[in-house]
């Protein structure tokens, strides 16, 4: 728990700026899923993508019961690594299950990352380009609300998915 709250006090940073023993944690205990993906988003931050797909999945996979936002988090996150790195449609769809949709969803407005997955979502498994075009410039006209260090990390990563996918700017 300690170290969560040592991530958050750094949020002027993004993930792949803040100083490594933020980051040091033990593989067992409650917490452990949740250091995973914490981890998970250092890497991703760094467009680290093998390092951060795999940590994301240890933390689903490792996600005790009752940790659900952790679990979800990790989630999406990657469900976001898998289709930049051109994931098959067969491992996106059995992911991208019911709660994981409903859930990108719900948060779209009011979380940081959701907006830049609905936009991946939309341009490869929709096959929506004018959605995932909107969806884009939504993400990016709302850095400026974000804390210096999400906003950091999501404007590189919108710019990962508007060199991948050719997305308007």
């Amino acid at each position: 728990m300690y170290h969560i709250l040592q991530i958050t006090g750094h949020m002027e940073q993004s993930a792949g700026e803040m100083p490594e023993n933020c980051f040091e944690y033990s593989e067992q205990g409650e917490y452990a899923a949740a250091m995973k993906y914490l981890c998970g988003l250092r890497h991703l931050d760094r467009l680290e993508l093998e390092e951060a797909e795999r940590l994301f999945r240890e933390s689903v996979a490792k996600s005790p019961a009752g940790r659900t936002y952790y679990r979800l988090e990790a989630k999406k996150e990657l469900l976001f690594c898998m289709l930049v790195k051109g994931a098959s449609d067969e491992e996106v769809n059995e992911l991208y299950d019911d709660e994981l949709k409903h859930n990108i969803d719900q948060n779209k407005k009011s979380t940081v990352s959701c907006p830049r997955v609905s936009c991946a979502c939309s341009y490869c498994i929709r096959h929506d380009q004018k959605t995932a075009d909107e969806e884009y410039l939504k993400a990016m006209n709302s850095l400026d609300r974000l804390s210096e260090g999400d906003a950091k990390m999501e404007w590189k990563l919108l710019n990962l998915l508007k060199e991948t996918y050719g997305l308007s700017s």
